[in-house]
């Protein structure tokens, strides 16, 4: 059997097994306070790696480079898909086209620029699913997994105030959403170079035929708790409770990106949501033609409790992000 570590009320929207004696001793142990660190936080996770063998040695971690050398032409069509996208976002957005021109630049240009960055940004980062992301999303204090540094801003690691504070204007003049580019959940960080702005909500757009025939209308999502639009989507509650208060915010008048609430419409950031949840990365973790993709419902279920090393995090004021595997497991075994 699997003992639980200490919940207490609020386990729920914490990850459970991370609030114990062992744990707090990591998270404040002064090899991790270096640079301009200002939190380490502790969190489940797992490096993703090549179990077969296909693209290097058996047991390298995997990367984008890896999957698209795996196959034919898939770094192309990724390269043409995250430009339809960006050049869409930039075309959008008529003010900052305006702004575009001012700088002698075009749409065009822009988006070639961008779109570089993104596939960049991709190649070479070593993937691992941290499941926590609730936790280096917010930075929030609270309990013993994660410890800040005394006077620390967390604002200003968090990607909201990266982005309206980055040298890119297309971070901070630009309208659309923040991305992530390479997602939190497989090991992504807040950085400026790991954000883009895009049009439209993917959550939202992705799951919106489940989501509107299970609970009817939009009214009715928004009534919802994000457990439940959890369930019904199968997406993590932080993607459930985004759609909640995305629509919240259109019906306010107060949003910053498009909810389409009646009309099936693939949007911008749903492209580039696609362009990580459709890779298949099956044959490197198995030989039984098996498919697991790189989407949040996959890797979840693909690494389960039992699977995962307790991961440090250390959060730099700059946004970044880097983990280091502990020999701790993530559930604690009875005794």
């Amino acid at each position: 059997g699997v003992r639980r570590g200490l919940q207490g009320k609020k386990a729920a929207c914490l990850p459970y097994p991370l609030q114990r004696a062992e744990v707090k001793k990591l998270v404040k142990d002064s090899k991790y306070q270096t640079g301009d660190w200002v939190a380490v936080f502790a969190t489940g996770g797992a490096a993703i790696k090549d179990v077969m063998g296909i693209r290097g040695d058996e047991g390298d971690q995997l990367t984008f480079e890896k999957i698209w050398a795996h196959t034919d032409g898939s770094e192309d069509e990724d390269r043409e898909r995250v430009a339809k996208a960006v050049t869409h976002t930039l075309n959008s957005d008529p003010k900052y086209i305006e702004h575009l021109k001012g700088k002698g630049m075009t749409p065009g240009s822009a988006a070639t620029k961008i779109t570089k960055l993104i596939l960049d940004r991709l190649r070479s980062k070593p993937l691992t699913f941290i499941k926590g992301t609730s936790v280096p999303r917010k930075l929030k204090k609270g309990g013993d997994h994660i410890h800040v540094r005394d006077g620390a801003v967390i604002s200003k690691a968090l990607y909201g105030k990266i982005a309206a504070t980055a040298e890119h204007s297309a971070l901070n003049k630009l309208k659309g959403e923040i991305h992530h580019v390479l997602p939190l959940y497989l090991g992504g960080g807040n950085e400026a170079d790991n954000l883009v702005v895009v049009e439209g909500h993917a959550a939202y757009d992705k799951n919106k035929s489940k989501l509107l025939s299970h609970f009817g209308d939009a009214d009715a999502i928004v009534k919802a708790n994000a457990a439940e639009v959890a369930r019904v989507a199968d997406i993590s509650p932080t993607e459930a409770q985004s759609i909640i208060d995305a629509i919240k915010a259109q019906k306010a008048g107060t949003e910053t990106v498009n909810i389409d609430i009646d009309a099936a419409a693939e949007t911008a950031h749903a492209a580039l949501h696609e362009l990580i949840d459709d890779k298949n990365i099956g044959d490197f973790l198995n030989d039984d033609e098996q498919v697991v993709k790189l989407s949040w419902s996959d890797i979840s279920k693909q690494f389960k409790d039992t699977d995962l090393k307790i991961f440090i995090g250390v959060a730099s004021d700059d946004g970044r992000i880097k983990y280091h595997e502990t020999d701790l497991s993530y559930l604690l075994s009875s005794s």
